[in-house]
């Protein structure tokens, strides 16, 4: 089955008139959240016709940063932080910069990513 890329966040009924509404795990929380908004009739037309880009459309890319050796260290920095440990034997201020140099690497490899 060939994997939906683009989902409309504003049609959401399907050719038999079932609700449609895109979960989180397809599109994300606010994608998800904007399409229960326009499902509710007090409120639809509130919210401006919308599409979003599918969590499947994002795969390979997903699939690719997951198995970087940045990525595993930034996972472990972050899980670390959130954990309130860091590496040097420290925690607060220490733990939170080493989260964000570890996530800044990871951004700067992401967009060497095409």
């Amino acid at each position: 089955e060939c994997a939906t890329m683009l989902v409309s966040l504003t049609n959401s009924r399907t050719s038999s008139g079932a609700s449609a509404i895109p979960s989180v795990d397809q599109v994300g929380g606010k994608a998800a959240s904007l399409a229960k908004l326009y499902s509710t009739p007090e409120l639809s037309q509130h919210v401006p016709r919308a599409f979003a880009l599918s969590v499947d459309f994002f795969r390979p890319w997903i699939d690719t940063i997951a198995s970087t050796k940045e990525f595993s260290e930034a996972k472990s920095v972050i899980e670390s932080a959130a954990n309130g440990s860091s590496s040097g034997g420290g925690g607060g201020e220490d733990t939170i910069s080493e989260a964000i140099a570890s996530c800044t690497v990871l951004k700067e490899l992401c967009r060497t990513i095409s």
